[in-house]
């Protein structure tokens, strides 16, 4: 219930399916790891006739649309906080590998349930990670946690 209620459902927001980070501290903060949890909640909520297969469908499309077009990423990595209303940085928030890697997986999970465009879309979002440098292990390590059957190209680059 917390990743239906604590999400910004307005349609006219730029932060449209950003979930609070934490329900009472911040109301105006999400994280993006909340977002990727989300995923997997909709997913499941499908499954337990929590919420419908359209209604999860279209929250996850337009969720994964406020991250491809509204969201601020450096080599496509999320910061870690953001307003809710804006899809802006918070507090001067770090860009999170860790928080990108839970939001990516969750992305990828909706992306394998629903297909079609939703899965295009995660897609497309996992692959505008650009790893330089030491950070390279960094997308096997996303590979790892989501299950990832075989590293992409640029993991191998």
């Amino acid at each position: 219930k917390f990743f239906i209620k604590e999400s910004n459902c307005n349609e006219n927001s730029k932060g449209y399916g950003l979930i609070r980070d934490k329900s009472k501290l911040e109301p105006e903060v999400a994280s993006i790891a909340s977002v990727g949890y989300g995923f997997a909640a909709l997913v499941i909520g499908v499954e337990r006739n929590w919420i419908t297969y359209k209604k999860a469908f279209e929250r996850t499309n337009k969720t994964l649309d406020t991250f491809l077009n509204n969201m601020e990423s450096t080599n496509g990595f999320f910061y870690h906080f953001i307003n809710m209303k804006t899809a802006q940085r918070e507090w001067k928030s770090e860009v999170s590998i860790i928080d990108t890697a839970i939001f990516i997986c969750g992305a990828l999970l909706a992306g394998e349930y629903f297909g079609g465009e939703i899965k295009e879309k995660a897609e497309t979002l996992y692959e505008r990670k650009r790893f330089l440098g030491t950070l390279g292990y960094v997308c096997r390590t996303i590979d790892v946690i989501c299950f990832r059957s075989s590293f992409t190209n640029i993991c191998n680059r």
